[in-house]
């Protein structure tokens, strides 16, 4: 879930075309089950992360491709998934364990 909340939290910013710094995420477990979490980092939020929705398919693909690694590193580096923000959680980080069960197969 973390790789999960940081790769959406990537993507949604280059979306927006805003700095990363400003969406926060963070995974949280209930009842046994995973969630990823992207949220507006500024107190009372800005409203980038409640543009996710809006911009769902196109969120995936930029997932998959900052998944997908140019460096093609063997779990996290700064070319995917490391960052000022995500150097804290180097060691829950794997761009390899990442299920796409929540969206269609590319075609």
């Amino acid at each position: 879930a973390w790789t999960l909340a940081v790769a959406l939290r990537t993507a949604l910013s280059a979306q927006l075309g805003i700095e990363a710094r400003e969406i926060n995420f963070t995974a949280q477990t209930a009842n046994g089950y995973w969630s990823a979490v992207v949220f507006d980092q500024a107190s009372g939020g800005a409203g980038y992360s409640s543009q996710a929705q809006a911009l769902w398919p196109k969120l995936i693909e930029r997932v998959r491709q900052i998944l997908d690694c140019p460096a093609k590193c063997e779990k996290a580096c700064q070319h995917c998934l490391l960052d000022y923000q995500t150097q804290h959680k180097v060691k829950e980080l794997d761009r390899r364990m990442t299920p796409f069960s929540m969206a269609a197969p590319r075609e």
